[in-house]
């Protein structure tokens, strides 16, 4: 599973990419939480607002 996060001027969206994923897929880390979208665009904003004022 991946996350997306796409920014322009004036949004930001989030998105799951699951597409052509096998039932064998093996990692050394995994979250049993799957952050909310609009919590993911939240962060993603705030970041880009940071990255502003630099």
């Amino acid at each position: 599973m991946g996350i997306i996060l796409c920014a322009d001027k004036d949004n930001i969206q989030a998105e799951y990419a699951l597409g052509g994923l096998s039932n064998t897929i093996f990692a050394s880390k995994y979250y049993l939480y799957i952050p909310n979208k609009d919590l993911l665009e939240e962060e993603a904003r705030k970041v880009i607002e940071e990255y502003k004022k630099e």
